[in-house]
């Protein structure tokens, strides 16, 4: 049984398969039940353990290596589309999680997202590779998860003044401040007019 289901894994597209495990949950409640269990956010995990669970996302995320031997010239080590894909993943996580009142949990994501992008962007020469020109890696969507947190009527100030801090610190990487992935200013307005109020 085992080595059959190796089989369908191994001699099929993980995109039919996929299409096939999400038609068969929205008919099968008990399968669906496996599936969430299994794979949404456990809101009832402690706001540390789920800040951990978050890092190791976004780890996971930049774990792509590019396969040297399709292209010897490329400078890049690391497979950024895939990296792309997986960050707009996590945006979708950390929309779930602020919908879900996890607000802490949905700015670790959002920082951590534009920090962990900011600071491989440069160390990967990135910029050097114009079949990656059009991409942000999900950091204007990261911008815009953090402005929606702002918004949210869960937010503190002690959570306004990190997001603060840490963008102080983002913004300046070479990524933002010499190759402008993504604009702060927007977000950063809302912060000082926030702060102005609390």
């Amino acid at each position: 049984m085992s080595t059959s289901i190796e089989e369908v894994f191994n001699l099929n597209d993980d995109h039919q398969i996929f299409e096939f495990c999400k038609e068969y949950a929205f008919s099968n409640p008990e399968f669906a039940e496996i599936l969430i269990q299994r794979f949404l956010p456990d809101k009832s995990l402690s706001s540390s353990d789920s800040i951990v669970e978050i890092e190791k996302e976004i780890e996971r995320c930049f774990s792509h290596k590019f396969d040297k031997a399709m292209d010897k010239y490329r400078s890049t080590e690391l497979d950024w589309h895939a990296i792309g894909d997986d960050s707009y993943r996590l945006i979708l996580r950390g929309r779930y999680l602020l919908e879900n009142g996890l607000v802490s949990e949905a700015i670790h994501l959002a920082l951590g997202l534009l920090r962990k992008v900011g600071v491989g962007y440069a160390e990967d020469l990135v910029y050097q590779e114009t079949d990656l020109d059009c991409l942000d890696f999900s950091t204007t969507d990261a911008v815009s998860l953090l402005e929606d947190v702002l918004k949210h009527e869960c937010i503190t100030k002690k959570d306004v003044l990190n997001i603060a801090n840490e963008l102080d610190e983002i913004r300046v990487l070479e990524a933002y401040s010499g190759y402008y992935l993504c604009t702060f200013d927007a977000l950063l307005k809302q912060i000082v007019s926030i702060k102005a109020i609390v």
